[in-house]
């Protein structure tokens, strides 16, 4: 018998094609089974957030979690969560497999874009760029015409026989339209091909459910997640490009002396900041990384306040009472007009309505996590560098130390004794985020919100909406088999009943 030691390279090769084929068949296997599992927290009978929260019981308002072999810190505390997140060690970003997606031609955005020049000169571009266009008052117009239209088919395709349907697609149907129509400058449809292309795309991120929480925060097993890696790596290239090329039509056809859409707003934005003498700006307002924070703007105009009206939806039809008075304030103080922003500030209980949902059902309920750049500590407890570490919002929004019974919608606890809205928020409403890298957008949320509520509530106005189980018997508790980084409503059914 011949001896073959590993000097013999054929041996050696022989060796590495088995070890080879182990690895394929231990990964395929691996993926298989993790394919079985429907889901990282399918079955469960509570949403993750609450689990997290169990632990806060165990160790306090500071703890580390292990995802995979990463930690997160998580904070459960508004006094240290704002104290360290005003830090500049506090404001980087992890690198994901998101983020490097958004940013894998050499751009940067907002949301996922660490902490630096960039992301300074991109904010404040951005900001001027949401001022430029809220002065130009199309946006109740555009809310009016596209809520007007979609709930116009819902009415007309369920009130006739009143029969119990789920709402969900007409919401979605809603926000997606609405911040395509204020992106681009044209009045979109669900019936538009521009929309059943971003419906697709968005619709395939949502399909990957927990295989996206998955391979975005256990790396290891994007090896054997790696067909659901590619699918998110090549739809998220799709989003990019279907709103990388509208971009560029609006940079062609850009005018001084118009504002057409949010398109033109952050053009005008960027060539106002260059044109001041910020020359250095160039560097960073770039036609790519404008793109990329338009793209911010479709992730969380869309996602987030869809999620948001999911919830008032249910609120509304589960209690009758709050919305008898909001159809109130409604015809007393607007009627049947288009709703102006300026509205707002004479509807006192629909702000406090909006702001007692964003609180009660954060739908971005553990924010962006953020990464620490250098070495520090927590109250004494040791945080090395490039360590993950996310504020429970959700926690702090529902804590009975900061909202005496927190865990009931009550609207009243935004108004004064006169009945009016009570413009300054405590510190502990956060369902915007906390300290530097807080939400932007948050008042243009706010008048989305507040826009579509009325439209939408205007446009039923022969209708009351009901919950097709009866009142007051709504399950409130966030649904489980949604991803973990959302808080939404379980599956609901409502009925148009008819007032005539």
């Amino acid at each position: 018998m011949q001896l073959l030691t590993h000097e013999d390279p054929n041996v050696r090769y022989e060796a590495l094609l088995c070890v080879q084929k182990l690895m394929v068949q231990k990964w395929e296997y691996l993926g298989k089974q993790l394919e079985k599992d429907t889901g990282l927290f399918r079955g469960h009978k509570t949403h993750p957030l609450e689990s997290l929260l169990a632990l806060r019981e165990k160790y306090g308002s500071v703890y580390t979690f292990f995802m995979g072999s990463d930690p997160f810190v998580f904070i459960f505390d508004i006094e240290i969560a704002k104290r360290l997140f005003n830090k500049t060690s506090f404001c980087g970003r992890q690198s994901t497999l998101i983020g490097e997606q958004i940013c894998s031609d050499g751009g940067n955005d907002i949301i996922f874009c660490d902490y630096g020049q960039s992301w300074h000169t991109l904010r404040n571009a951005f900001k001027l760029a949401v001022r430029k266009y809220q002065s130009c008052q199309h946006m109740p117009g555009t809310v009016k015409h596209v809520v007007d239209a979609i709930v116009g088919d819902m009415v007309a395709a369920e009130a006739p026989d009143g029969h119990p349907f789920d709402p969900k697609d007409y919401i979605e149907s809603m926000f997606y339209c609405v911040v395509m129509s204020i992106a681009f400058g044209k009045m979109f449809t669900a019936k538009d091909p521009d929309y059943r292309e971003l419906h697709s795309i968005t619709d395939t991120f949502f399909r990957l459910g927990d295989k996206l929480a998955l391979i975005e925060f256990v790396p290891i097993l994007r090896l054997p997640l790696y067909k659901y890696v590619d699918k998110f790596r090549r739809n998220t290239d799709k989003y990019k490009t279907f709103i990388a090329s509208r971009f560029a039509a609006h940079v062609d056809t850009y005018r001084s002396d118009q504002m057409r859409d949010f398109c033109d707003a952050l053009i005008a934005a960027k060539l106002e900041t260059i044109d001041g003498g910020n020359e250095e700006a160039a560097n960073y307002l770039t036609d790519q990384n404008i793109s990329l924070a338009l793209w911010d703007v479709f992730v969380t105009a869309t996602d987030d306040t869809q999620f948001a009206f999911n919830w008032m939806l249910l609120l509304l039809a589960n209690c009758p009472a709050i919305q008898c008075r909001l159809r109130a304030e409604i015809a007393d103080r607007i009627g049947h007009r288009m709703a102006a922003a300026e509205d707002l500030d004479d509807c006192h209980y629909a702000n406090a309505f909006i702001a007692e949902a964003l609180r009660y059902r954060n739908s971005n309920p553990l924010g962006v996590p953020h990464r620490t750049l250098a070495d520090t500590d927590i109250d004494g407890l040791s945080i090395p560098a490039n360590t993950t570490v996310v504020v429970h919002q959700f926690s702090i929004l529902n804590d009975p130390k900061y909202w005496p019974d927190g865990h009931a919608f009550r609207p009243d606890r935004f108004l004064d004794s006169e009945g009016r809205y009570i413009q300054t928020r405590p510190e502990y409403y956060v369902p915007f985020g906390v300290g530097r890298r807080k939400c932007l957008g948050d008042r243009l949320a706010i008048n989305e919100l507040f826009l579509v509520l009325v439209a939408f509530l205007q446009s039923t106005r022969d209708y009351d909406i009901v919950l097709a189980t009866g009142e007051g018997t709504a399950d409130l508790t966030p649904d489980p088999q949604q991803v973990v980084l959302f808080c939404t409503p379980k599956p609901y059914e409502i009925v148009l009943k008819s007032r005539l």
